[in-house]
């Protein structure tokens, strides 16, 4: 309703593991409900497109806690979560339908590009851990074990 009122239409990837449909395994009652609604409404459409050329063409990127969102960020996109994720710093965070109406403009990011950059930078070198790295995700922990006694 909120695209529809404002003029945009709504672009639906499914998860790569919904086996053929968008509405199919396990989905909740409810969010079936308003799947089959959504998809009877004109300007909504579902694609299988790669997430990539998605991502160039969108104006913003809704997600409840997604890796799609974090790609949404590289790709310097405005991105919109409706849950807490890792990277909720740089996104406009929704509580639900009402908030998005909150949001001064849907097409402006919430971070400058360059804040942008340097919270990805930031994010993928001091946060995130290679599980190869012995060494650094022991000295993370021991960090978070420190930082919890404190």
């Amino acid at each position: 309703d909120w695209a529809e009122k404002n003029g945009y239409d709504l672009v639906i990837k499914p998860h790569p593991y919904a086996a053929g449909s968008l509405i199919s395994g396990k989905v909740d009652p409810i969010t079936r409900v308003i799947l089959q609604d959504a998809l009877s409404a004109p300007g909504v459409h579902v694609t299988t497109a790669s997430i990539h050329r998605i991502l160039r063409d969108s104006v913003a990127v809704f997600c409840i806690n997604s890796g799609v969102g974090f790609e949404a960020l590289i790709h310097l996109k405005p991105v919109i979560c409706a849950g807490h994720s890792d990277y909720h710093w740089a996104t406009h965070c929704v509580g639900g339908a009402d908030d998005i109406d909150r949001i001064d403009d849907i097409a402006q990011p919430k971070l400058s590009a360059m804040e942008t950059k340097k919270f990805l930078y930031y994010f993928l070198n001091e946060v995130l851990v290679d599980t190869r790295d012995g060494a650094r995700i022991n000295a993370k922990i021991d960090a978070a074990i420190a930082e919890f006694r404190q």
